[in-house]
């Protein structure tokens, strides 16, 4: 959990100076945040014993959803 809250600092930090070039301090915190969340979700797989293709298929089936949600917007926005 610590780990995602010092991502969404390093990712709030980068949106908060959006409007002029990101500090390098920044842009470099936000990959070493990213580098440490991704180890972490590897941890968590090793110790749920869970692999990559379980994960694939959820993530398959939530950008299905997603898609089929902007379809409609898309749609719902045409017939305006």
């Amino acid at each position: 959990m610590e780990e995602l809250a010092e991502l969404i600092q390093a990712v709030n930090k980068m949106l908060r100076y959006a409007d002029r070039p990101a500090e390098p301090e920044y842009y470099a915190n936000l990959i070493e945040e990213i580098a440490d969340v991704e180890i972490m979700l590897y941890q968590l797989k090793v110790m749920f014993n869970i692999d990559d293709d379980q994960v694939f298929a959820f993530k398959v089936e939530k950008a299905k959803r997603e898609q089929e949600r902007l379809e409609k917007l898309n749609d719902s926005t045409r017939n305006v």
